[in-house]
């Protein structure tokens, strides 16, 4: 991206061509003309001198949009009218290139301004803020802070990570507070599935298409568990009895949370029909298994271990066995394609250029493979690994797929 810093001496002349809404902006102290021809659709090229007929305009975009701050930054988007045909460059961002051309061959006549250039390659420039949907202090919020903070630590990214937690709406407070960045690396969300469910579910205005993948930085997958006492000792054990007397057992879930979205993927797969008992937290599925008023819950690795005693654990739902619990099996491996890796994942706008996105993605690649991160991975019962942006998104689409059915038959 080619940026052009102008004084406003050079640009009072012509402010005039902007509507009045737009030229009053121009009162800054400076203003800032980002042009990108793969986002914005125009360029200014500076070869021996500036004019007019350096200023190319690219095909048809919509509205000019301006962003609050020290500077002013028009930028472009694709928009379509209501016939469905692309609408012509606004007016607005016409005369501002107009001024800036203007301003520009000026400057190569009488020296009098500065002419600043920076390219993706110079990102980041500024601080990234990494939106986590949550409130302080959960997994989520504590591995983005960890993340960041080993980033700068080493020297990966030339600047911080600064975290903004917008929590509440779903996700759509965390989606809405993305929508305000630019979609230049410096606005990056931290979420895991519970996005999928959200979009699953319809809970906000927001899909998958929104989203660019950055990557998965690691996860941590729960467990299915029964009372220690419970005759059944293996998953294919239950799903027999299940089988025999459909929804003669009880399992205590939250409706529309991930104990009950991995459970129903579960019986879905393996064919078999429980009932359920409501329990929003994992200390009400806690008190409803070993109070005997359910048979099966789910809960994190990490609250299985702590608890100790009083259950037992069928089946784990990550990728590979859990070290810390070697004598249970994953679902894959009982030849179930379920699986609940809750990851970390890194996510951008839709817009990101490639080149950004890979470069927050080496950072992040390099940091959840740092020994100190890995250790504090190990012992939260969680798994440090990196999935790269493509493979996290194909593996999200996938995961969307299967929880849609259930979505559909709880709303």
């Amino acid at each position: 991206m080619t940026t052009t810093e102008l004084s406003p001496a050079l640009l009072s002349c012509s402010a005039t061509h902007l509507p009045p809404l737009r030229s009053q902006r121009f009162s800054e102290q400076s203003v800032r003309l980002s042009v990108s021809d793969t986002a914005l659709g125009l360029t200014l090229f500076k070869k021996n001198k500036i004019g007019l007929d350096n200023c190319n305009i690219n095909g048809y975009f919509g509205p000019t949009t301006m962003r609050r701050g020290t500077h002013t930054v028009i930028r472009q988007t694709r928009t379509t009218d209501p016939a469905g045909r692309r609408s012509v460059l606004s007016r607005a961002c016409r005369s501002a290139c107009k001024v800036a051309a203007g301003a520009l061959l000026a400057t190569s006549i009488s020296g009098t301004a500065t002419l600043a250039l920076a390219d993706e390659g110079n990102y980041p420039t500024k601080p990234i803020r990494v939106i986590v949907p949550f409130k302080p202090g959960g997994r989520t919020d504590t591995v983005a802070r960890l993340l960041g903070e080993k980033i700068q630590e080493k020297g990966w990214l030339s600047q911080p990570m600064v975290v903004l937690n917008a929590d509440g709406g779903a996700g759509a407070n965390a989606v809405n507070q993305m929508r305000r960045g630019d979609a230049d690396g410096h606005t990056a969300v931290h979420w895991h599935h519970q996005l999928l469910i959200s979009i699953a579910m319809q809970l906000g205005d927001f899909t998958l298409d929104d989203f660019k993948s950055v990557g998965y930085t690691g996860g941590g997958s729960p467990v299915w568990v029964v009372r220690e006492d419970s005759p059944y000792n293996t998953l294919p054990e239950l799903i027999d009895a299940l089988k025999a007397e459909p929804r003669s057992l009880v399992e205590a879930v939250g409706i529309g949370t991930i104990p009950h979205f991995v459970g129903a993927m579960l019986a879905n797969e393996a064919g078999f029909e429980t009932r359920y008992v409501t329990a929003p937290s994992s200390a009400d599925r806690l008190r409803l298994v070993l109070g005997g008023n359910a048979d099966i819950a789910l809960f994190a690795a990490s609250e299985f271990i702590g608890q100790g005693k009083g259950l037992k654990a069928l089946v784990y739902f990550g990728r590979e066995r859990l070290p810390e619990l070697p004598d249970v099996p994953t679902a894959s491996e009982l030849g179930l394609d379920v699986s609940w890796a809750n990851p970390n994942w890194w996510l951008v706008p839709a817009d990101t250029p490639d080149d950004v996105v890979a470069k927050l993605a080496g950072a992040l690649e390099k940091a959840i493979a740092d020994p100190e991160i890995i250790e504090y991975f190990q012992k939260n019962t969680l798994e440090a690994y990196w999935v790269d942006g493509e493979s996290a998104m194909a593996d999200a689409q996938k995961t969307l797929n299967a929880l849609k059915p259930v979505a559909d038959s709880i709303k």
